[in-house]
């Protein structure tokens, strides 16, 4: 088979052959010879903010979750980190994930399976302003996941953790702002379910 796909890949090429675009990423078809030449391990995305991306000066490559997902699900499965930290769903939020240059090479990873974490920052009031576009929420995170759907694929959103505002040694002034933001939050967490139930999503 792979002998075959690397014959036709080169005739292919050397006709100039234009091959079949795909009607959800808008790409065209890969030649056979990268098809076949491809890894057989489960894809898996990881898309995020902070929680995604974790703590630390190292924290893709040791102290995120998707380096703890990519040890605890083995050779089979080959995962990818794209968080960014202080990123927001919302799409006119200070700093959108999809305005990241992580959100296209999570798209170009092309996928099987996507895990996302979205939702903390776009609870923040001033300086930031997030909370203020808030009945944006439900159609941006439909439109998000309408992005990402691909027969096949399987979109999985994960709620954002909560706040714990009585965590010991917090400034004055964080332990405030978490006891505001964790309303919003449990807002937020709501509207996920709505727009994955309307999306099919998990």
């Amino acid at each position: 088979v792979t002998q075959l796909a690397q014959l036709l890949g080169e005739r292919l090429r050397a006709e100039d052959a234009q091959m079949p675009t795909n009607k959800v990423t808008g790409k065209p078809i890969e030649w056979p010879d990268q098809v076949v030449g491809k890894s057989s391990a489960v894809r898996v995305a990881c898309l995020g903010d902070s929680i995604t991306f974790g703590t630390g000066a190292s924290a893709p490559e040791r102290y995120s979750y998707p380096a703890q997902l990519a040890a605890l699900l083995g050779s089979g499965y080959e995962v990818r980190h794209f968080g960014v930290g202080g990123t927001t769903l919302l799409a006119e939020g200070d700093k959108p994930y999809r305005r990241q240059p992580q959100w296209q090479a999570a798209l170009d990873f092309d996928p099987d399976v996507v895990l996302l974490l979205l939702g903390a920052n776009d609870t923040c009031g001033a300086p930031r302003n997030n909370w203020d576009r808030s009945a944006a929420f439900v159609p941006d995170a439909r439109s998000l996941l309408q992005s990402l759907r691909r027969p096949g694929r399987r979109v999985i959103v994960a709620l954002p953790s909560p706040f714990y505002p009585a965590t010991p040694g917090l400034k004055p002034e964080r332990k405030e702002d978490l006891e505001a933001r964790s309303p919003r939050l449990e807002l937020i967490r709501g509207w996920w379910w709505e727009a994955a139930r309307a999306e099919t999503a998990e």
